[in-house]
């Protein structure tokens, strides 16, 4: 049930859910299955959707992920430093053991 409602959820950065991403389609409950649209095979009118589909995936995921750098960039303070500057600089060794 945890996976069901997991793929079936709405997710923010996909604007559909992981079932709509991989299918093109709402996940339909077992109550709606079986009707004549559903026998019916639909050729390239799905490989188009699902080409749609993808496309549209790829532009949320871009503008979720500008939206993070964004907001990370909000965050972060750039140093310009001129010949001369003292700065301390950290280093951390990472110990390896045999």
């Amino acid at each position: 049930m945890v996976g069901f409602a997991c793929n079936n959820g709405y997710h923010t950065s996909l604007q559909m859910s992981l079932f709509e991403v991989l299918y093109g389609c709402k996940c339909r409950t077992p109550l709606s299955w079986g009707g004549p649209k559903d026998k019916m095979m639909l050729g390239l009118d799905m490989l188009k959707e699902m080409e749609e589909m993808v496309k549209n995936v790829c532009s949320n995921l871009k503008a979720t992920q500008d939206l993070q750098k964004n907001f990370v960039n909000r965050k972060r303070s750039f140093q310009k430093y001129q010949v001369g500057d003292h700065v301390y600089v950290q280093v951390r060794v990472k110990k390896i053991t045999l």
